[in-house]
């Protein structure tokens, strides 16, 4: 093999050595947290000693292992980083923090000499006198430039849009309080704060650091099996992506993975969750729910050791693998609701969109990303129609209601994956031009009803559902200060009452709120109960406000017409019970209704059908 290593510290590796090194990419993502930053740190002051004299001094500390693609004889080049870029990032993320709190010092020559030092780590100017940063991540968004080297207000406005972003944030938000005066000197027991800082810095310029340099695709990839190899293990998806590097170089050009690759991250940092309050989805989130929807039910941890026999076995061949995770990965984001790329109808899109942000924000029901993933697919290649769609959604999200938020049923009875395979054999019959479209999209709708099917069989009978309604009394909601266990009552309520209103509204609009019928009284845990709730539009709800229910009960009738719920209860007399003695009972009997409605629904018995004419998407 024709590589260089060398030991050489920190210091010269971000810009005394006049290149800047660059994190391509295709390359894992930056996703240490406050917990690994914290160890980081802890190991950097640990190394620092007192001397003789009782001065504290840096001492040696290696810091570990660096791969680098690129010339290291070659002035003023660029060198790739292949593995280690956790830690070099986080370096250089401490470096920043470090220099920031410095800044917030009064001025003078040994804090102005100890901010240029670090300038000197940051930047380098290139031959043509152009000042670049050490540290480039190719990025589809620039947040790590910005956040770092921003002031604290820009910083607060700018949006955080993937998992990486969030990390860079935490871990730099981490270092900035961990450096500061107050920290560092009851650390070190020490009031010389701008001489901790000095020592601090110094120490972060002797960890040692080994470079392995090359200059070969190829033998970057076999170094980092090799690197990897021992050790705590990599995630499943960075294992797979150098498998299929270390294949496609043989066969093709090595720049078609690392394109394929990188517009993998691509589709799937773009969605912006965050304004939506969804979780971030990350790459391993993605590749573990590919395989489970198209390969195998393997366990997470194996699916690397799954894909190395299949590729062996010739039943996958890793262009095609690629060629379809990159597919995916663009109707990945419609979990989260990002509907880019499709063109659903306006009132159906309200429906979905609302079950897929119950099932996946408020619910949390991972199980069932195979079958919404594989669904979606099936639409945007025209197998599927949105009635079918709309009707898999509303299905799972009302039996979830039944099975996890009233009875708090086992995830592992639950085999969404199997059925998503299934879909996935079935289009590979067609893609073979083994069966026709039309016969495609009825396979499907039957393995949509099967599905349905083996979900009611574990539904529980109408007579435990009944027995349950009459014990279960948490099903309350307040906007009052209340405890952290009613706070967990308020999100199961919700959840419930959400799910019911998209039910017979067919919406939940953004723009509504939790209504109390009787007012929210946090003396009177009866008001709380959800049958004293129903969503009206914010604007109606601020009208109400605590109004008596006789004073509320005159301005109903005028807000019906944006809830079905409301008008239902106007058409049945509600209010006149809920204005009577019989309060308690009305309430009841409307907790009862709310629950029922969903699990009759579920509970209804659908056979295999038809689906409506696909329409023409154009």
């Amino acid at each position: 093999m024709d590589f260089q290593y060398q030991n050489e510290n920190c210091i010269n590796l971000l810009g005394n050595n006049k290149k800047q090194l660059i994190i391509p990419r295709y390359q894992r993502d930056y996703s240490w947290t406050q917990t690994q930053a914290d160890t980081l740190l802890n190991d950097v002051i640990s190394a620092i000693k007192k001397n003789e004299q009782g001065q504290l001094e840096p001492a040696p500390y290696f810091f570990g292992t660096l791969l680098l693609k690129g010339d290291r004889a070659q002035k003023y080049t660029s060198l790739e980083i292949i593995d280690g870029q956790q830690r070099l990032t986080t370096i250089y993320i401490l470096l920043v923090a470090l220099k920031e709190n410095i800044n917030n010092i009064d001025s003078s020559s040994l804090t102005n000499s100890l901010k240029d030092d670090i300038d000197d780590n940051l930047f380098f100017k290139d031959e043509t006198g152009s000042k670049k940063k050490t540290l480039l991540i190719e990025t589809e968004n620039d947040f790590f430039i910005k956040y770092l080297f921003s002031s604290n207000v820009d910083r607060d406005n700018l949006p955080i849009l993937d998992y990486t972003s969030l990390c860079i944030k935490n871990v730099f938000d981490y270092f900035k309080e961990n450096l500061s005066e107050e920290y560092l000197c009851r650390k070190f027991n020490e009031h010389k704060y701008h001489m901790l800082l000095r020592t601090l810095y110094d120490q972060v310029g002797t960890l040692i650091v080994g470079t392995l340099t090359t200059q070969s695709d190829e033998e970057a990839t076999s170094i980092f099996e090799s690197l990897n190899s021992k050790g705590l293990p990599l995630l499943q998806s960075d294992l797979i992506k150098n498998k299929i590097f270390s294949q496609l170089r043989e066969k093709e050009p090595l720049d078609k993975a690392k394109t394929s690759w990188s517009q993998i991250k691509e589709n799937l940092e773009s969605k912006n969750v965050l304004a939506n309050n969804y979780p971030f989805t990350t790459l391993e989130d993605f590749v573990t729910t590919y395989w489970k929807t198209n390969i195998s039910n393997s366990a997470v941890y194996k699916i690397y050791t799954a894909f190395s026999e299949k590729l062996n076995a010739k039943e996958l061949t890793t262009t095609n693998f690629l060629e379809e995770l990159c597919e995916y990965s663009s109707d990945y984001g419609i979990i989260y609701g990002n509907k880019t790329g499709y063109n659903f109808s306006e009132n159906n899109w309200d429906e979905i969109d609302n079950y897929l942000n119950l099932l996946v924000k408020w619910l949390k029901i991972k199980q069932v990303y195979p079958v919404i993933l594989q669904i979606m697919h099936c639409y945007k290649k025209g197998y599927l129609s949105e009635k079918v769609i709309v009707q898999t959604l509303k299905y799972t999200s009302n039996f979830h209601i039944i099975y996890n938020n009233l009875f708090q049923g086992k995830g592992n009875r639950l085999n969404y994956a199997k059925f998503a395979r299934a879909i996935k054999n079935h289009i590979n019959e067609y893609e073979n031009q083994a069966i026709e479209k039309a016969q495609l999209t009825q396979k499907i709708c039957d393995e949509l009803a099967a599905m349905k099917t083996s979900l009611s069989e574990i539904l529980p009978s109408e007579s435990e559902i009944k027995s349950q309604l009459e014990e279960d009394n948490d099903l309350l909601y307040t906007n009052k200060p209340n405890t952290d266990n009613e706070e967990k009552l308020s999100h199961k309520c919700k959840s419930i009452l959400i799910n019911y209103t998209i039910l017979v509204n067919k919406k939940y609009p953004t723009n509504m709120n939790i209504e109390h019928m009787l007012p929210d009284n946090k003396d009177d845990r009866k008001t709380w109960s959800i049958g004293n709730l129903l969503f009206l539009l914010k604007s109606d709800n601020t009208t109400l406000n605590d109004k008596p229910l006789e004073e509320k009960s005159k301005l109903y009738p005028s807000m019906a017409k944006t809830s079905q719920d409301l008008t239902n209860l106007l058409n049945h007399n509600f209010f006149n019970e809920l204005c009577s003695n019989e309060k308690e009972t009305a309430l009841a009997n409307r907790k009862n209704h709310i629950l029922m409605t969903i699990y009759e629904y579920v509970n209804k018995k659908e056979k295999s059908s038809k689906q409506a004419p696909i329409e023409n998407r154009g």
